[in-house]
This record gives C-alpha cells, structure tokens and sequence, in this order.
C-alpha cells in the first residue's frame, strides 16, 4: 500500500549542522528537498578520491584473483563512519605500489626492445665509445637478409672493404664494415640500396658484451622487483575490505555535502518529507540527540506533490521492482503491487511451465540470493526469479512436464495432467484468454476503487462498473457456445447454462446502459453526447484485442514444450545411433538444448508477463508519473551493509 507522507521541517542551531546531518543521514528516516543550490557545491574532491578508491579496487581484484561476486560485507556503523585517515593512508600504500609497478614495467619495455634490436651484436667484445675515437675511418653496424647477403658480399669485396660478422636474428644477419671517411657516405647509400639496414649502436665506455649483459640484468632485476611488489599487491588485496568501506564513506560524505541549509544568523533549517508511520520514530531519534531542534509536520498542501512511500509485505515487495521499471506511483494512485505481483507470480509460472525449469529458477534464485545477497531493484528482481520458480513448477505438474519429458506417465505415477499442451492446445488456449479476461476484470476493479476513492462516482461507474457488467456479460451470455464449438460435445447446453446466459444478458444492458448515459458526461452539446455514447461502445473493440493479447501465454508455454521434446527428441536419435560415443553427445545436445530453452523460456516469459502488466492491466487505471521517497542516507554501494545498534 501506499504511506502517506508529511511535510517536514527541522531547525537547528549551526554549530549542530555536522551532528545534525549525521544523525539524519544514519537512520534514513527524512527526503531532504532537492534546491538549486545542491548543485553549486563542489564535489571535485570527493569524486576524485572515489574515482581513485576504484581504480585500487581493480587492481587488489585483479592480483587477488578472487571476485566480490559472492561475498557479502557488513560494517558496524562506528567502524564505518571512523578510520578514514587510515583507510586513505592504505589507498596511497596500494596506489604507490601499483605506480611502482607501472615504472618497472614501463622501464622494461624499451629495454626490451633494445635487447631484441642489439642483442645479435652480443659478441662485440670493444667499446663503441672507443670505435667512435676513430680519426680517419667509420664503422658502420647494421642487418642484411639472407636474401640481399650475396650481392651486399658482392659489392664489398669489389670495392675492398673490410666486414665482419657477429650472428644472427629475425632482423638479419648483424655485421660491420669499414670505410675511410670520404667515402663513408657514398659507401652507404650503394649499400642501402642493396638492403643494408643500418643500426645506431649507442655509445658506452664498456664493451659492448657487457653493456648488453647490463640490459639484461636490469631487466631481470625489475621483473623480480615487480615480483615481488605483485606479491605485496596480493597480500594488500586482503584489505580490500577497507577500500569498499572508504569507497562508501566517500559517497556518503558527497551526499552529506550536497545538502543545503537555509539560514538565518544563528540557525540553519532544512525541509523534507517523512513516512507518516516513520514520524514518532523520528522524533524519538531527535529527542535522545543532544542537539537543539525544533521540528513540524504537515500533511501536503494541494499544490505540493509529495515523493510515493509504499509498504508491502514480503511477498508483494520485490514486485515493487517491475512497476517501477513502468512508472512509480504518484501519492494519488492506489498501489497496483498487491494485486499485480499475484497475476505476474501466476502468468510467469504458466508460461515457462515444467517442473525442470521451475527447479533450477528456485533452486538457482536461492542460492543466488544466499550467496550473492544483492541490494536493491537486482535483489528484488531475483526474488521474483525465484518465487516464479514455484508457479513453473506447479504448472510443470499440470502439464506434467520435466524438461519436456512427461514424468509422470514415463514413471508410472498418478495422472495429475490436467492438459497435454502440445496435444490440445486449445485448451490452453482457452484458458489463457479467460485468464485475460479475469485480469482485465480486476484492472477495472481497481479503477472503479481508485475513482470513488477521488470522490469521482460517475468515473467509477462508466469507466470502471460499466466494463465490468460487459466482460462478466460477455463471458456467461456467450461462454458456453464458445467453449461448444471449440470442444464439440463436452460443454452441452442445459438450464443452468441458459440461466446463466440470460444473467449476462442482463450484465450487458446495464453495462451499456450506463455506458451509454455516462459516457459523455462532460459534454453540453447534446449531438456531442450521443457521438461520445456510441464511442464508449466502441470501445468493447479494444477490450476484444486486449483480450487476445493473453494467447501469448498458449505461446510461450507451447514453444518451451515444443523445444524441450524436440531436444529430448534429437538427442534420443544421436545416442543409438552413434553407440557410446552418440551418447556423449546426446547428452551435450540435452544439456545444451536445455540451458538455450530455459533462457529463451525466462527472457520470454519475464518480456510478454511484464507487456501483459504494462499495457492490459495497468492500462485499465494506473497514471503513475510519481516519484520514490528516498530517504537521505549512507550511500551504500560497495558494502552490503551498515548495522546500527538503535
């Protein structure tokens, strides 16, 4: 249902204003208004740190090699709101790590490539320093393929220049050649042309050997620095603990920031809204405080819109979820959870509907929500996952359905089917659409609750009662021929039925009757009454089509069964035919087949049950446009959770 909420207004002296908004921001019990100038504070700070937190995160994530995916961390409040300065100093601790480790192996990578580009060169036993001394001649070192060697050779023995060569690499052959300095250039240029690549050794006073073996060891030193802080990342990880808890403290010190008091020269007060059944709550918290305050509450005024608190129990709750997802409840709208989240528990479970696939939604969900424990819309929407996971099973039992294998006949157990999907469709069919038309019923219900609770009687009785008499009219005045011609033989005519024809009859006159004076009530033109009379009844026209929308539930229980048998099917075909290998791989198509419908099977049936709320259910009453009441309090999302003692 939905909480009325009161306005709510709070002084305080200014020196209290850190007390105040802790206070405040611990319980969670006021919507502090939302000003201009929240958004002039700067909040740089701030978000830099958690940007920083975050990138921490990933890196102890990444070294530990274990995901929070399925842990859970509580913190006492205490815990949470203290030790920031040495939740930071174990920020700067891992982020000097990391950018040590960054250095190393960003010092490595030149290195490297120096080594691969010098390393042919290794048995260069003199200095380049000393060769550069040279006063009449230059040493040329460089790379010449396979390819190019003969005719480099070629020309250097025509031309009488000494060359020596070292080894080998994917770069080429590594050599030397010596030329007096007047022709060092022209030298050059012929033997570029001949696929000489030349290569600038650096200058160093040892030799060369030795300069590439420092290299080396250099490398070899920073990989095992690196090694090592790697290890000391490992063992930071265990503490990443501290960096969620700071990464929460960080968020919740922005939002304590972002409030705005209005002032006066000794006091501050801010306004808000506070759950009317939270009220009594909130002033016992103030009163045990020591801060001095004075606090008022008010009901909304009519030009004031209130954020929507709503209060479920436990089983309607998590389907707060999928009305939000629509449009949330303004303060004026009855709640549609209580009587939505049954008819979706109800059409989810039908449409997946087999016993295998409604145990591994219940079984998975549990163990999602043991392990995982999730927050918010994902915790409620795998609560719906899994409370779902009962109806399929339920409807895998009347379908006697277990990964489209019929266990029941198959096992020799009592007959429970109530029908063979594949076999009689239209009996599902059937169903589906009465189905349709029960929750189109409670739709309207809802709307004729809704408009007499806005004082607005002729809305309830020509938007709301009317359709009501039409669909119930409709059902009894022309159900039984219906289901006649669809089962010949098994629904004959009799004096009840045609009593209760003559009770739908009547259910149709007077739901046109007051269709047709109510209609255009807000007309004074009488031609414009009449139109607006006869397009009321048209309307029946939509219903029909809303109607027909519910067939979508024959379909998606039909194509689960339908790809379940054709798995069971295909793989019972591989497994003889291939002998023992063929049953491997009837047993990868099954596992494989199955896992494909179960998520085809989920995704489909959580898409059309959602459009079947949305649009046919909804569409009959609710307006929404609301907003959520979201108390002011620690931003939680790192931690799981925050324990207070009062």
């Amino acid at each position: 249902m939905i909480v009325p909420v009161l306005k709510t207004s709070l002084v305080i002296l200014k020196k209290d204003r850190a007390e105040a908004l802790r206070l405040l921001q611990k319980h969670g019990l006021i919507m502090i208004d939302k000003e201009e100038e929240n958004l002039k504070v700067d909040t740089q700070y701030e978000d830099n740190l958690y940007l920083r937190v975050q990138n921490a995160l990933k890196h102890l994530k990444d070294h530990n090699g274990k995901s929070k995916a399925f842990g859970y961390q509580e913190v006492s409040y205490d815990s949470f709101v203290m030790d920031k300065e040495n939740r930071i100093k174990l920020l700067n601790q891992v982020e000097h790590v990391v950018q040590t480790i960054e250095t190393l192996e960003a010092s490595n990578k030149p290195l490297g490539e120096e080594i691969k580009l010098y390393q042919a060169f290794s048995l260069l036993t003199y200095s380049t320093s000393d060769i550069k001394k040279a006063k009449y001649t230059t040493f040329k070192y460089g790379y010449i393929t396979d390819k190019n060697k003969p005719k480099f050779e070629e020309y250097l023995i025509e031309k009488n220049i000494p060359y020596e060569y070292y080894s080998s690499s994917e770069l080429g052959n590594a050599l030397c050649y010596t030329a007096l300095n007047e022709d060092s250039n022209v030298i050059l240029d012929n033997v570029r042309s001949l696929g000489f690549e030349e290569v600038e050794l650096p200058l160093d006073e040892r030799p060369f050997n030795e300069y590439l073996l420092n290299l080396e060891l250099t490398i070899e030193s920073n990989k095992k620095e690196i090694e090592s802080l790697n290890q000391k990342l490992v063992d930071l990880s265990h503490s990443a603990g501290e960096l969620r808890i700071l990464a929460d403290q960080i968020l919740s010190e922005k939002e304590a920031k972002l409030v705005h008091f209005n002032e006066t020269d000794k006091t501050l007060f801010i306004t808000g809204w506070t759950r009317q059944d939270e009220k009594d709550k909130l002033e016992k918290i103030l009163k045990k405080s020591n801060l001095n305050y004075e606090i008022d509450f008010r009901t909304p005024r009519e030009d004031e819109v209130p954020p929507t608190a709503v209060k479920n129990n436990k089983f309607v709750a998590p389907f707060e979820t999928i009305t939000n997802m629509f449009s949330v409840p303004s303060h004026i709208d009855i709640d549609p959870n209580p009587v939505m989240s049954v008819w979706f528990w109800l059409i989810f479970g039908i449409a997946m509907g087999d016993i295998g696939y409604g145990l591994v939604l219940l079984i998975g969900g549990l163990l999602f929500l043991k392990l995982k424990r999730p927050k918010g819309s994902m915790k409620n929407l795998m609560t719906v996952f899994t409370l779902s996971g009962i109806t399929s099973i339920v409807a895998g039992i009347l379908f006697d359905s277990f990964f489209g294998v019929s266990i029941f006949a198959a096992m020799g157990l009592p007959q429970v089917q109530v029908t063979n999907i594949m076999e009689r469709p239209l009996e599902l069919l059937v169903f589906s659409l009465g189905l349709g038309v029960l929750h189109i019923i409670s739709g309207q219900i809802l709307k004729t609750i809704q408009s007499f609770r806005l004082k607005d009687p002729l809305t309830a009785l020509a938007d709301g009662m009317s359709w009501i008499f039409i669909l119930l009219g409709l059902v009894l005045a022309f159900g039984q021929p219906l289901l006649s011609m669809f089962f010949q033989g098994s629904f004959a005519a009799n004096e009840f039925t045609k009593v209760l024809s003559y009770v739908g009859y009547g259910f149709l006159g007077v739901g046109a009757l007051l269709i047709i004076l109510l209609a255009g009530r807000g007309q004074k033109n009488p031609l414009k009454r009449v139109t607006s009379a006869l397009g009321g009844l048209y309307g029946i026209a939509n219903y029909l089509s809303d109607i027909l929308s519910y067939s979508r539930i024959l379909a998606l229980s039909l194509s689960t069964a339908v790809i379940g048998y054709a798995m069971n099917l295909l793989g019972s075909m591989v497994g003889p035919a291939f002998g023992g290998f063929g049953w491997i791989f009837a047993v990868i198509i099954f596992v494989i087949g199955h896992i494909f419908n179960f998520a085809m099977g989920l995704l489909s049936a959580y898409v059309h049950d959602s459009r079947l709320q949305y649009i046919e259910f909804f569409g009959k009453f609710y307006e929404g446009n609301g907003y959520l009441f979201e108390p002011f309090s620690l931003k939680l999302e790192n931690v799981n959770e925050v324990i207070t003692k009062d």
